[in-house]
Protein backbone atom coordinates (compact mmCIF):
# COMPACT_ATOMS: atom_id res chain seq x y z
CA UNK A 1 0.00 0.00 0.00
CA UNK A 2 1.36 3.44 -0.95
CA UNK A 3 1.98 6.30 1.45
CA UNK A 4 -1.04 8.36 0.42
CA UNK A 5 -3.25 5.30 0.68
CA UNK A 6 -1.88 4.74 4.19
CA UNK A 7 -2.49 8.30 5.35
CA UNK A 8 -5.76 8.91 3.49
CA UNK A 9 -7.84 8.05 6.56
CA UNK A 10 -5.95 10.70 8.56
CA UNK A 11 -5.80 13.32 5.84
CA UNK A 12 -8.66 15.47 7.15
CA UNK A 13 -7.04 15.57 10.59
CA UNK A 14 -3.76 16.76 9.08
CA UNK A 15 -5.31 19.31 6.73
CA UNK A 16 -8.73 20.36 8.08
CA UNK A 17 -10.84 22.87 6.19
CA UNK A 18 -9.80 26.48 6.89
CA UNK A 19 -12.06 29.52 6.96
CA UNK A 20 -9.42 31.70 5.27
CA UNK A 21 -9.36 29.35 2.31
CA UNK A 22 -13.16 29.34 2.10
CA UNK A 23 -13.23 33.14 2.22
CA UNK A 24 -10.65 33.17 -0.57
CA UNK A 25 -12.60 30.92 -2.92
CA UNK A 26 -15.73 33.00 -2.33
CA UNK A 27 -13.80 36.12 -3.35
CA UNK A 28 -12.58 34.44 -6.55
CA UNK A 29 -15.52 32.35 -7.78
CA UNK A 30 -19.11 33.54 -8.15
CA UNK A 31 -21.69 31.70 -6.08
CA UNK A 32 -23.21 28.70 -7.91
CA UNK A 33 -20.23 28.60 -10.29
CA UNK A 34 -19.08 25.26 -11.68
CA UNK A 35 -15.60 24.64 -10.25
CA UNK A 36 -13.08 21.86 -10.86
CA UNK A 37 -11.00 21.09 -7.75
CA UNK A 38 -7.73 19.61 -9.02
CA UNK A 39 -5.76 17.36 -6.62
CA UNK A 40 -8.72 17.50 -4.25
CA UNK A 41 -7.41 14.87 -1.83
CA UNK A 42 -10.28 13.60 0.32
CA UNK A 43 -12.53 16.35 -1.03
CA UNK A 44 -12.27 18.64 1.99
CA UNK A 45 -12.80 21.84 0.02
CA UNK A 46 -14.80 20.25 -2.78
CA UNK A 47 -17.45 19.24 -0.26
CA UNK A 48 -17.28 22.45 1.77
CA UNK A 49 -17.83 24.46 -1.41
CA UNK A 50 -20.66 22.17 -2.51
CA UNK A 51 -22.38 22.99 0.79
CA UNK A 52 -21.95 26.68 -0.06
CA UNK A 53 -23.80 26.26 -3.34
CA UNK A 54 -21.00 25.69 -5.83
CA UNK A 55 -21.34 23.03 -8.54
CA UNK A 56 -18.25 20.98 -7.71
CA UNK A 57 -16.20 18.25 -9.32
CA UNK A 58 -13.06 16.98 -7.60
CA UNK A 59 -10.23 14.97 -9.15
CA UNK A 60 -7.18 13.33 -7.61
CA UNK A 61 -4.62 10.78 -8.74
CA UNK A 62 -5.10 8.74 -5.55
CA UNK A 63 -7.91 6.16 -5.61
CA UNK A 64 -7.89 5.96 -1.79
CA UNK A 65 -8.42 9.70 -1.46
CA UNK A 66 -11.25 9.71 -4.01
CA UNK A 67 -12.96 6.75 -2.31
CA UNK A 68 -13.06 8.73 0.95
CA UNK A 69 -14.33 11.83 -0.85
CA UNK A 70 -17.13 9.88 -2.54
CA UNK A 71 -18.16 8.27 0.76
CA UNK A 72 -18.21 11.67 2.48
CA UNK A 73 -20.34 13.13 -0.31
CA UNK A 74 -22.82 10.26 0.00
CA UNK A 75 -22.93 10.57 3.80
CA UNK A 76 -23.58 14.31 3.54
CA UNK A 77 -26.14 14.04 0.75
CA UNK A 78 -24.00 16.26 -1.48
CA UNK A 79 -24.01 16.18 -5.27
CA UNK A 80 -20.29 16.81 -5.79
CA UNK A 81 -18.74 14.33 -8.22
CA UNK A 82 -15.29 12.77 -7.86
CA UNK A 83 -12.94 11.06 -10.31
CA UNK A 84 -9.50 9.46 -10.23
CA UNK A 85 -7.60 11.57 -12.74
CA UNK A 86 -4.19 12.99 -13.56
CA UNK A 87 -4.16 16.80 -13.81
CA UNK A 88 -2.13 16.61 -17.03
CA UNK A 89 -4.94 14.78 -18.84
CA UNK A 90 -8.42 16.25 -18.44
CA UNK A 91 -9.62 14.90 -21.80
CA UNK A 92 -12.79 13.50 -20.23
CA UNK A 93 -13.99 17.11 -19.93
CA UNK A 94 -15.10 19.13 -22.95
CA UNK A 95 -13.56 22.55 -23.65
CA UNK A 96 -15.14 25.39 -21.65
CA UNK A 97 -16.73 23.04 -19.10
CA UNK A 98 -16.09 25.08 -15.93
CA UNK A 99 -16.46 28.60 -14.60
CA UNK A 100 -13.45 28.03 -12.37
CA UNK A 101 -10.52 25.72 -11.69
CA UNK A 102 -8.59 25.51 -8.42
CA UNK A 103 -5.40 23.63 -7.56
CA UNK A 104 -4.39 24.20 -3.95
CA UNK A 105 -2.31 22.50 -1.27
CA UNK A 106 1.07 22.81 -3.01
CA UNK A 107 -0.12 20.17 -5.47
CA UNK A 108 1.25 21.63 -8.69
CA UNK A 109 4.88 21.12 -7.64
CA UNK A 110 4.38 17.35 -7.46
CA UNK A 111 4.61 17.30 -11.26
CA UNK A 112 7.93 16.02 -12.51
CA UNK A 113 9.14 18.95 -14.62
CA UNK A 114 8.21 22.31 -16.11
CA UNK A 115 6.94 20.67 -19.29
CA UNK A 116 4.36 18.73 -17.27
CA UNK A 117 3.36 21.91 -15.42
CA UNK A 118 2.82 23.58 -18.79
CA UNK A 119 0.66 20.67 -19.96
CA UNK A 120 -1.44 20.84 -16.79
CA UNK A 121 -1.95 24.60 -17.02
CA UNK A 122 -2.93 24.33 -20.68
CA UNK A 123 -5.47 21.69 -19.70
CA UNK A 124 -6.84 24.01 -16.99
CA UNK A 125 -7.09 26.75 -19.64
CA UNK A 126 -8.85 24.44 -22.10
CA UNK A 127 -11.59 23.33 -19.69
CA UNK A 128 -12.25 26.88 -18.45
CA UNK A 129 -14.94 29.08 -19.91
CA UNK A 130 -13.84 32.60 -20.84
CA UNK A 131 -13.21 34.61 -18.69
CA UNK A 132 -13.06 31.78 -16.16
CA UNK A 133 -10.86 32.04 -13.08
CA UNK A 134 -7.94 29.85 -12.02
CA UNK A 135 -6.82 29.76 -8.38
CA UNK A 136 -3.44 28.22 -7.51
CA UNK A 137 -1.54 27.85 -4.23
CA UNK A 138 1.97 26.55 -3.68
CA UNK A 139 4.70 27.30 -1.16
CA UNK A 140 6.90 30.35 -1.75
CA UNK A 141 9.91 28.62 -3.26
CA UNK A 142 11.70 31.92 -3.88
CA UNK A 143 12.01 32.22 -0.10
CA UNK A 144 12.66 28.52 0.51
CA UNK A 145 15.51 28.39 -2.01
CA UNK A 146 17.07 31.73 -1.05
CA UNK A 147 17.17 30.96 2.67
CA UNK A 148 17.60 27.18 2.32
CA UNK A 149 14.57 26.54 4.51
CA UNK A 150 14.57 22.84 5.32
CA UNK A 151 11.82 22.52 7.94
CA UNK A 152 8.07 23.09 7.81
CA UNK A 153 5.90 23.56 10.90
CA UNK A 154 4.92 20.32 12.65
CA UNK A 155 1.21 19.49 12.41
CA UNK A 156 -0.34 18.14 15.62
CA UNK A 157 -3.80 16.85 16.44
CA UNK A 158 -4.00 16.00 20.12
CA UNK A 159 -7.51 14.55 19.80
CA UNK A 160 -6.16 11.48 18.00
CA UNK A 161 -2.51 11.72 19.05
CA UNK A 162 -1.28 12.68 15.59
CA UNK A 163 2.09 14.26 14.78
CA UNK A 164 3.09 15.08 11.20
CA UNK A 165 6.70 16.16 10.64
CA UNK A 166 7.87 17.61 7.31
CA UNK A 167 11.28 18.64 6.04
CA UNK A 168 13.08 19.45 2.81
CA UNK A 169 16.34 18.14 1.39
CA UNK A 170 17.86 20.17 -1.44
CA UNK A 171 19.09 18.12 -4.38
CA UNK A 172 21.89 19.18 -6.74
CA UNK A 173 19.65 18.89 -9.81
CA UNK A 174 17.43 21.70 -8.49
CA UNK A 175 14.68 19.48 -7.10
CA UNK A 176 13.65 19.30 -3.45
CA UNK A 177 13.06 16.02 -1.64
CA UNK A 178 9.99 16.39 0.58
CA UNK A 179 10.39 14.05 3.55
CA UNK A 180 7.41 13.32 5.80
CA UNK A 181 6.82 11.29 8.93
CA UNK A 182 3.32 10.67 10.28
CA UNK A 183 2.97 9.21 13.78
CA UNK A 184 -0.50 8.22 14.97
CA UNK A 185 -1.99 5.40 17.01
CA UNK A 186 1.41 3.88 17.71
CA UNK A 187 2.21 3.64 14.00
CA UNK A 188 4.77 5.60 12.01
CA UNK A 189 4.43 6.21 8.26
CA UNK A 190 7.43 7.64 6.42
CA UNK A 191 7.62 8.90 2.87
CA UNK A 192 9.68 11.06 0.55
CA UNK A 193 8.72 12.58 -2.78
CA UNK A 194 10.57 14.78 -5.24
CA UNK A 195 9.13 18.28 -5.66
CA UNK A 196 9.67 20.78 -8.46
CA UNK A 197 10.33 24.08 -6.61
CA UNK A 198 8.54 26.50 -8.94
CA UNK A 199 9.59 30.08 -8.31
CA UNK A 200 7.09 32.88 -8.80
CA UNK A 201 8.35 34.40 -12.06
CA UNK A 202 8.77 31.00 -13.69
CA UNK A 203 5.18 30.10 -12.80
CA UNK A 204 3.93 33.46 -14.10
CA UNK A 205 5.76 32.81 -17.37
CA UNK A 206 4.25 29.33 -17.78
CA UNK A 207 0.78 30.71 -16.99
CA UNK A 208 1.22 33.44 -19.59
CA UNK A 209 2.34 30.93 -22.21
CA UNK A 210 -0.73 28.80 -21.41
CA UNK A 211 -3.04 31.73 -22.22
CA UNK A 212 -3.81 33.19 -18.80
CA UNK A 213 -4.03 36.93 -18.14
CA UNK A 214 -4.57 39.36 -15.25
CA UNK A 215 -2.18 37.33 -13.12
CA UNK A 216 -2.33 38.47 -9.48
CA UNK A 217 0.16 37.20 -6.88
CA UNK A 218 -0.65 37.07 -3.16
CA UNK A 219 1.36 36.03 -0.13
CA UNK A 220 -1.47 34.39 1.82
CA UNK A 221 -5.13 33.40 1.70
CA UNK A 222 -6.17 36.92 2.77
CA UNK A 223 -4.72 38.34 -0.48
CA UNK A 224 -1.93 40.30 1.14
CA UNK A 225 0.78 41.33 -1.36
CA UNK A 226 3.29 38.65 -2.28
CA UNK A 227 6.81 39.24 -0.95
CA UNK A 228 9.67 37.10 -2.23
CA UNK A 229 11.51 37.18 1.08
CA UNK A 230 8.76 36.96 3.68
CA UNK A 231 5.62 35.32 2.28
CA UNK A 232 5.13 31.70 3.32
CA UNK A 233 2.81 30.98 0.41
CA UNK A 234 2.33 31.92 -3.21
CA UNK A 235 -1.35 32.28 -4.10
CA UNK A 236 -2.22 33.13 -7.70
CA UNK A 237 -5.52 34.31 -9.13
CA UNK A 238 -5.73 34.57 -12.89
CA UNK A 239 -8.24 34.45 -15.74
CA UNK A 240 -8.58 32.75 -19.12
CA UNK A 241 -9.25 36.02 -20.93
CA UNK A 242 -6.10 37.17 -22.74
CA UNK A 243 -7.09 40.83 -22.71
CA UNK A 244 -5.57 41.86 -19.36
CA UNK A 245 -2.14 43.01 -18.27
CA UNK A 246 0.22 40.73 -16.43
CA UNK A 247 0.94 41.39 -12.77
CA UNK A 248 4.53 40.62 -11.82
Amino acid sequence: MGFYEEISRYYDYIFPVGQQQLDLVQSVFDKSASVLDVACGTGTYTLAMAKMGYNMIGIDISRAMIDIAMASAADGGLTAAFYVMDMTDLSVFQPASFDGVMCMGNSLVHLSNEAMVSIALKEFHRVLKAPGKLLLQIMNYDRIIKYRIDQLPTVRNDDIGLVFNRRYRFEPQGYIEFITELTVGGQCFENSVKLLPLQSQKLVSILSDAGFADISLYGDFDKRPFDLDSSMLLVIETAKDRGGAYCK
